[in-house]
């Protein structure tokens, strides 16, 4: 028989003793970006009002998972602020990309591409239930450029590591929130561009 020694690095969560905390909050953390991003481009009437709405849903939504998480069930221990700060910049990187792909199109596609990238690409290879090295080939790399594998990654530093360098993850989800602005302001400028051309 084979013994194998482990040495903890850094103690689990009494709260969370299997670690599991960040892998469980990687999923509703997705569909509450695409919540977000979804309510605010089909029933906010728009450009920057949708923008606004995006950003006050994340900051509430930001504050309420910390809540949750982090205060009542202890699932993701660390700074309180910190964690708010994370869980808000994730919904709003997927709720800006989604409002952001809808002025420059449609709503409804926004809503699909938002939907498909952040769930059904960025999320699988997030590296959330396991160190992202672990993926095969390119896409433990490719993943920690999207929104799902950026947050895992941040929220497990804030977690555990405190002291390691989180500048990546918070850039990533920075251009994320930078793109859909950015995609706003030219679907914004074109569609005024088009009400000009029909009035003149």
């Amino acid at each position: 028989a084979m013994t194998v020694k482990t040495t903890a690095v850094v103690p689990l969560s009494e709260s969370d003793s299997s670690g599991s905390g960040i892998a469980i909050s990687a999923f509703p953390l997705v569909i509450g970006g695409i919540l977000g991003g979804s309510f605010s481009a089909l029933r906010v009437n728009g450009t920057w009002r949708r923008f606004v709405t995006a950003t006050l849903y994340a900051v509430i939504g930001g504050a309420l998972t910390a809540l949750i998480l982090n205060v009542w069930f202890g699932l993701i221990p660390g700074d309180f602020a910190t964690l708010w700060a994370a869980f808000s910049a994730t919904y709003l990187a997927t709720a800006s990309f989604i409002v952001g792909v809808s002025a420059l199109t449609a709503p409804i596609v926004g809503l699909g591409v938002g939907a498909v990238i952040t769930m059904f690409i960025g999320n699988p290879i997030s590296g959330a239930s396991m160190p992202s090295v672990f993926l095969p080939g390119a896409w433990g790399a490719i993943g920690q450029m999207m929104v799902p594998g950026a947050s895992s990654t941040l929220l497990r530093s804030i977690a555990y590591f405190p002291e390691v360098a989180t500048s990546g993850q918070w850039l990533v989800l920075g251009s994320w929130i930078a793109f859909g602005l950015l995609a706003g302001v030219i679907g914004w400028a074109l569609k005024e561009r088009r009400s000009a051309k029909v009035e003149a």
